[in-house]
């Protein structure tokens, strides 16, 4: 509510990566996750943050449209994004997941990950 205060539009996302254990698709289609890989398996972590930035990508491409806010969630014509003020932000995993979308994405202008973990960025 902070950031809504301030004139801010705020978006959050739930990834379709695996890395929980149920979600739902846009038409109500239900998916469980098989989560039994380690915690520590870099190659399927990197896998999930890259799809992460894919989604991120996408959601932005798509509240970008024009007439989004006004087709998509209702609100008044008068109420615009300004594109040239796009942040990305998360916890954890999130966090790294803002940092490697705002790092590919040149439309993302402030990034401010909360203790990002770091380790799907490993070598």
């Amino acid at each position: 509510m902070e950031l809504a205060s301030h004139g801010y539009i705020v978006f959050v996302i739930w990834h379709n990566d695996g890395s929980c254990v149920y979600t739902e698709t846009k038409d109500g289609k239900s998916i469980s996750y098989d989560t039994k890989f380690q915690f520590y398996d870099l190659s399927a972590r990197q896998k999930q943050v890259h799809q992460r930035e894919k989604e991120l990508s996408s959601l932005l491409d798509e509240i970008l449209e024009p007439n989004f806010l006004q087709e998509t969630l209702k609100l008044p014509s008068g109420v615009s994004l300004d594109s040239n003020k796009v942040a990305a932000s998360g916890h954890s995993f999130g966090g790294v997941s803002a940092i490697g979308f705002a790092m590919n994405d040149d439309r993302v202008k402030v990034c401010l990950p909360m203790d990002p973990w770091l380790f799907p960025y490993s070598n």
